[in-house]
């Protein structure tokens, strides 16, 4: 009798230390996953079942994200605060650190919780809107019979409305891009002087003009984004080029005299166009900046006194 006791005794014992030690790897591995809501880079403002709202620490955005996917806080970072992707890259990994010993348990863990949990409908349009933008699919993917049995396949579901359609894509799509003109526009007003870049290049006989703006900040000193890649059509004249320019510098409510540098190459049309594209400010000697110049100190004022 005594010995069966023993035995149920040392039984419930294993099963306490394996069930302690099974919540500690999910706990642990929960850390691993979510390693930008841990306070550093986000603060979590609500959690509704898998739903997370977090707020950015650097800017303040309030961010939408899913326990079972951080891509849109990635995104965030990576779209606003690019300069420091470095650091939150290293930073994972220092989260990540002490834990490959139980990599191999955190692997099974993982799949095994998320076999058995479905996804919101919700969850399935992020996901896929930020699959065809980041991966700059066309809208008509999402229609495609194929897409549509994969992420049937991948939910373990055999409801298509949650799959979201061409339209769908597409009102989140301009929704995504407004949002993102309001935020850049914002933070451009909020600086003295920028610097943009621009560049046509042609791909299947098309050729577009991309946009770039890089102005400097009291939080993360230095930013980076994407103004725009419009298409161009007809000859590449300097015309066309300062039409287009000016298209996507209104956009953002960028004033001409806001700009102090435009980084290119040495085309004649570009420069003929840079010409036409400031004539509301102060006019500028043209100048050709070779790439040692661009670490020099040279600010819109010193060039305007040497310019007179």
């Amino acid at each position: 009798m005594n010995e069966e006791v023993n035995t149920i005794e040392d039984d419930t014992n294993d099963y306490v230390a394996e069930s302690f030690k099974s919540s500690e790897n999910e706990t642990e591995s929960l850390k691993i996953q979510n390693y930008l809501l841990d306070g550093k880079y986000y603060k979590i403002l609500s959690v509704e079942g898998a739903k997370i709202s977090a707020a950015c620490q650097l800017c303040s955005k309030k961010i939408i994200s899913y326990s079972n996917s951080t891509g849109n806080l990635l995104s965030h970072y990576k779209l606003v605060h690019s300069t420091i992707m470095s650091k939150v890259k290293e930073y994972k990994i220092l989260k990540m650190s002490g834990n490959s010993k139980k990599e191999n348990l955190k692997q099974t863990k993982l799949y095994q919780s998320g076999s058995n949990k479905s996804c919101s409908k919700q969850e399935v349009n992020d996901l896929v809107f930020e699959y065809i933008v980041c991966e700059m699919r066309p809208l008509a993917t999402v229609e495609k019979r194929s897409f549509k049995k994969l992420i049937l396949g991948l939910t373990k579901s055999n409801d298509e409305s949650i799959i979201p359609n061409r339209k769908q894509m597409l009102k989140l799509l301009k929704n995504s891009y407004n949002s993102y003109v309001s935020m850049l526009s914002d933070l451009i007003q909020k600086s003295k002087y920028i610097c943009t870049t621009a560049d046509i290049w042609s791909a299947n006989n098309k050729s577009y003009l991309g946009m770039t703006c890089h102005f400097i900040d009291s939080v993360t000193y230095e930013r980076k984004s994407v103004l725009g890649c419009k298409r161009i059509t007809g000859s590449h004249t300097y015309l066309n080029i300062t039409e287009t320019m000016a298209c996507m510098t209104q956009e953002y409510n960028i004033h001409y005299s806001k700009i102090s540098h435009v980084v290119t190459d040495s085309a004649s049309n570009f420069a003929k166009a840079f010409k036409t594209f400031s004539k509301s400010v102060k006019p500028l000697q043209s100048t050709t900046l070779s790439i040692g110049d661009l670490n020099e100190d040279v600010s819109p004022l010193k060039i305007n006194q040497n310019s007179k």
